[in-house]
């Protein structure tokens, strides 16, 4: 009766845990987790097509998954771009939305399909990846993708570990990796009275990051295993 009895002190243990994790994940989610990095660009919109180009010029702040920054401006990632979609011939990637006033993108006409993602330098590949999903916000703060940096809308990472940089080995050491992608709209040129897409336009991209995290679903399992073992040493102790 007694082993019955602490046994059931198992079940709200982890029940607590995954609580506090899935909470902890909540508040945080206006929070980028490392590692990540910076980047800016340029984008230009095609009413006639519905086509979206962005293009990466820039990788800038690099951050590592123990918190620190590439302080010493190295790290191989810096030298890459990276295409959204599919690839434009000039540096940049093509993605298509469902027509006027629509702010959901896919690699097909109408908003649909998966994307491509890729982190290149010339012929060498950095990763790639495949994004689920590209809904774009308009409110008083702007035009953004992923605001809240909540969506964790990329998947199917693969990191190459062999080109010297930091960022990459933390990327491939993990398993089950979701992506983290935001950026900003910034219009220039063309229809930007509301830069909703309604209409032809181009313009830069400003604040952009990108994080590769662990799966949280491992991560609630990983924190709850250690919970379990840490109580059964407990019970043997006390044996």
């Amino acid at each position: 009766m007694k082993q019955t009895f602490k046994r059931l002190y198992l079940i709200p243990l982890i029940l607590f845990t995954g609580i506090l994790l899935l909470s902890s994940s909540v508040f945080a989610a206006t929070v980028i987790e490392p590692p990540w990095f910076s980047f800016s660009g340029i984008w230009s919109y095609d009413a006639s097509s519905d086509a979206l180009t962005t293009k990466i010029t820039t990788i800038g702040t690099v951050r590592y998954t123990d918190g620190s920054f590439d302080t010493s401006l190295n790290d191989t990632i810096r030298g890459g771009k990276f295409i959204l979609g599919t690839p434009d011939g000039s540096g940049g990637g093509v993605i298509y939305n469902g027509g006027a006033n629509s702010l959901v993108f896919g690699s097909s006409v109408g908003g649909t399909g998966n994307m491509n993602l890729t982190v290149f330098e010339g012929s060498t590949n950095y990763i790639n990846a495949t994004m689920y999903d590209f809904i774009v916000t308009k409110d008083g703060f702007g035009t953004r993708l992923n605001p809240y940096y909540d969506a964790d809308h990329i998947g199917d990472i693969s990191a190459n570990n062999s080109v010297g940089s930091r960022f990459l080995n933390e990327v491939y050491a993990q398993s089950n990796s979701v992506g983290n992608f935001y950026m900003g709209f910034t219009c220039s040129t063309g229809a930007c009275s509301t830069n909703n897409f309604t209409g032809t336009a181009s313009g830069t991209l400003s604040g952009g990051k990108l994080s590769v995290t662990p799966e949280p679903v491992s991560s609630i399992l990983f924190v709850t295993g250690g919970a379990i073992l840490a109580f059964r040493r407990y019970r043997q102790k006390k044996k």
